[in-house]
């Protein structure tokens, strides 16, 4: 008999389970991806990762990391099953706010309004252990919905001007309605590979496929009405439409993790390579303007852009303790640069989390807690940027095979558009279900 045949034998129920499972992500989730295709530049999904254990720890799990959540955050974590695991996620998430503002001529105001919201299912998976020869190596196939958008803008401004001699002789007023509709995701599907490569230290690799798209829509109205000696002279109006739509091509990245035990410790590390996301832009814009006078303004234009992002390195490290049975304490620091496609600000966080587990005959009830805070220079150079603190609550219950997990998360948001600096924040519910499959022979 052959090795791949003694393969095959040896764990002839692994294969059921990937084919059943993996045919049932393939056809059950990944027309989801078909539900929104498009995105803003502001909103990655706070950049958390996915997993209520994790999620409700900050995010602060990179030596923590164990079961499916790993492929978020450490691939070496996977090493630590010891029998097959489902997982499925939901997640809520949104942020809003509503402003106004004036000169202090108050010849201009205007108001706007933002909301973002999305709720999808943002992850799914597989992993089991199998192995070859004396080697124990876990295996695991997820599904994620990275970067998820559903948002809507809209803006309001007048503004009032005067000309002439004697002051004043005219009047210039001008009315601009703008709404902005930005839709979409990216998704990611990803194989994970963990093996222990010494005692207590597990090294992991995950192969990650990329492919979404983008798109947005723009609509604006400008308003413009000319007195002279108090009557109007001209009115002149202007309709703009933008629709632009990127499609990315399928690309892989690659993430390799470090795990480390040592007594009560634990340390992590994961490093993702640079690579490139090459996308083609489809665009089309028509305006159109006509004033009293019967003079009439329009053009169309549209045609196909190719480009490319370019992902720079990135690194995670982490350390976590475990004083008692029950207790377990973890921080993070991780640093990558998306590029500005995808989300304008660089991406360093330091997390910090901390679960406590309540255990009885029956259950187990993990209760957890995180804090956390983002900071980067955004790409038009505000000396003004601050910091985006957050932080996130969860709990569980555990019985048997099956884990629920449930968590929220809040994030304060400095939004920096040129030199304007807006305070608002981001709001998200997070629920889990884990599923142990069975004893492994």
């Amino acid at each position: 008999m052959g090795f791949g045949g003694w393969i095959m034998r040896r764990n002839a129920f692994v294969c059921r389970y990937l084919l059943l499972y993996g045919f049932a992500c393939l056809f059950l989730f990944y027309p989801l991806r078909l539900l929104g295709q498009y995105f803003p530049e502001t909103w990655t999904n706070l950049a958390l990762g996915h997993g209520g254990r994790a999620l409700a720890m900050g995010g602060a799990y990179t030596a923590v990391a164990d079961g499916l959540a790993s492929v978020s955050y450490n691939p070496a974590g996977l090493a630590k099953l010891s029998r097959p695991e489902f997982s499925l996620g939901v997640a809520i998430g949104g942020q809003s706010f509503k402003s106004k503002a004036s000169s202090s001529a108050d010849d201009f105001v205007g108001s706007q309004e933002y909301r973002i919201a999305d709720k999808s299912f943002d992850f799914v998976g597989l992993a089991f252990p199998v192995k070859l020869g004396r080697r124990a190596i876990a295996i695991g196939l997820t599904y994620r919905h990275e970067f998820s958008f559903d948002a809507s803008y809209s803006y309001s401004f007048e503004s009032s001007s005067t000309f002439g001699t004697p002051v004043p002789y005219g009047r210039n007023d001008t009315v601009w309605d703008t709404d902005h509709d930005d839709h979409g995701g990216i998704e990611i599907y990803t194989l994970s590979m963990a093996t222990p490569l010494l005692k207590d230290l597990y090294i992991g690799l995950s192969m990650n496929v990329w492919d979404g798209a983008v798109a947005r829509h723009y609509w604006g109205r400008r308003d413009l009405i000319r007195y002279e000696n108090g009557l109007e002279t001209l009115r002149s109006t202007s309709i703009q439409t933008s629709d632009k739509r990127s499609n990315f091509r399928t690309t892989v990245s690659a993430d390799l993790g470090l795990q480390w035990t040592s007594g009560f410790f634990s340390f992590g590390l994961t490093l993702r390579p640079k690579f490139k996301i090459p996308y083609s832009e489809e665009y089309r814009e028509a305006y159109r303007s006509v004033d009293s006078d019967g003079w009439v303004s329009e053009y169309q234009d549209s045609g196909t852009v190719h480009r490319q992002a370019e992902w720079p390195w990135g690194v995670a490290v982490g350390a976590s303790a475990k004083p008692t049975r029950s207790l377990t304490i973890s921080c993070d620091f991780s640093t990558q640069k998306p590029p500005y496609d995808i989300d304008d600000n660089d991406n360093h966080s330091l997390r910090a989390g901390c679960e406590y587990r309540i255990s009885t005959d029956k259950v187990t009830i993990p209760l957890r807690a995180g804090a956390f805070v983002k900071w980067g220079q955004h790409i038009y150079g505000n000396s003004q940027r601050k910091a985006d603190p957050g932080f996130s609550l969860g709990a569980g219950l555990q019985r048997g095979d099956t884990a629920i997990d449930l968590v929220g998360f809040y994030l304060s948001w400095y939004q920096d558009s040129d030199d304007t600096i807006r305070k608002t924040s981001a709001l998200g519910l997070s629920l889990t279900l884990t599923l142990a499959l069975g004893v492994w022979d």
